[in-house]
């Protein structure tokens, strides 16, 4: 009853558990793992995280700010960011189900004029 009724349904929990997730800077694919985990069907999943969820671009850049006002900038002996700072903040942001790549080039662009991960 309560399904026909539209009281429950996959379509309504996807959506609801992607709005939920929005801020907490996760990319689509992770929304839409978390989802199939969760016995969402697939469609359902896929279509509540293309409904929803903006670029992925902006949400790789949303939480690698957030993680950088809790993890201050290391800076090398020659006031770059160190190395092993940056990597860290890459494989934080694979770990949120960002792709290497989208990781890699928002860490770049965010470093910026500091001369990090240059010439690599």
């Amino acid at each position: 009853y309560l399904r026909e009724q539209g009281y429950i349904g996959d379509e309504k929990f996807a959506g609801s558990f992607v709005r939920a997730h929005l801020d907490k800077g996760v990319s689509a694919a992770y929304l839409e793992n978390e989802l199939l985990k969760r016995g969402v069907r697939k469609d359902a999943a896929r279509a509540a995280v293309e409904e929803i969820r903006g670029d992925d671009g902006s949400a790789c850049r949303q939480a690698l700010e957030k993680k950088v006002r809790s993890k201050p900038p290391v800076l090398d002996d020659e006031g770059r960011l160190d190395i092993k700072y940056e990597l860290s903040l890459i494989r934080f942001l694979g770990s949120r189900g960002f792709s290497g790549e989208l990781a890699r080039k928002t860490v770049e662009d965010w470093a910026g004029a500091r001369g990090s991960l240059s010439d690599e």
